[in-house]
């Protein structure tokens, strides 16, 4: 939940979050997407 994150990632063993020192939240994917968030690449 940065303020400067981009992405959300469908599982939280996601590489993409290897560098997040930010606390994670589940959420539906349709939440996140309001929050402005994009699905990770990876």
């Amino acid at each position: 939940m940065s303020p400067t994150s981009y992405a959300y990632h469908s599982s939280d063993g996601c590489s993409g979050l290897n560098r997040c020192s930010h606390p994670l939240k589940a959420m539906p994917t349709a939440d996140a997407e309001k929050l402005g968030k994009r699905a990770c690449q990876k």
